[in-house]
């Protein structure tokens, strides 16, 4: 079982195992969406009578500092901060708010994430603090260090390649911070789990 994590480029890994995947039979009965998180899929194992331990489960990490700025161009925050696909959103205002001044007031005020920014334990965990999925790959080396082992771990065909799919070109990640909005990153985002794979 595959598990999407939002923000994390990962509709490629999902489009090389779509073929292999019961996911739409469990879509067409509102049993799925790309953007759940694995305690709502553990549920519905449950529901269906799946064992949940019995599957393999894994996912995919962005690295946090780039998934914030994706973030925020995804989202065109107005001045108030709202995204682009709340009812209040004041399409008038776009542009008003800087990357910085929207990290802050998200995890410094507001002291929560954006939309499509949760740490790991929001997204792969029970809501006790365990990660209930079995991995957790960095999308960023994913085709070369993790996909030929796991293609054999699946028992399938060895020839796959990791298509390039839902990319944005943009200045790099780094020339978007400063160093307050940076520290509020990593304090938000860090867990065990990351530690080691994501430097600045």
């Amino acid at each position: 079982m595959f598990l999407a994590n939002p923000k994390t480029a990962s509709t490629s890994v999902r489009k090389i195992l779509d073929e292999y995947s019961d996911h739409k039979i469990l879509e067409n009965k509102g049993m799925y969406h790309e953007h759940w998180t694995a305690r709502q899929y553990k549920r519905i194992f449950e529901n269906l009578g799946y064992d949940w331990e019995n599957f393999y489960k894994f996912i995919n990490i962005r690295n946090p500092w780039d998934k914030y700025v994706s973030n925020f161009h995804f989202s065109k925050p107005d001045s108030n901060f709202k995204p682009f696909y709340n009812k209040e959103y004041d399409r008038k205002s776009v542009g008003l708010v800087s990357f910085n001044e929207w990290v802050k007031f998200h995890l410094a005020e507001l002291k929560k994430p954006p939309q499509g920014c949760y740490r790991i334990d929001r997204f792969a965990g029970d809501g006790d603090g365990n990660i209930i999925v079995d991995d957790v790959f960095p999308i960023e080396n994913f085709s070369v260090n993790t996909l030929p082992g796991l293609l054999k771990c699946l028992n399938l065909k060895r020839d796959i390649e990791l298509p390039i799919l839902n990319t944005t070109k943009r200045d790099g990640y780094r020339d978007y911070y400063d160093e307050q909005s940076k520290k509020l990153v990593a304090q938000y985002c860090f867990l065990d789990i990351e530690y080691g794979q994501y430097k600045f």
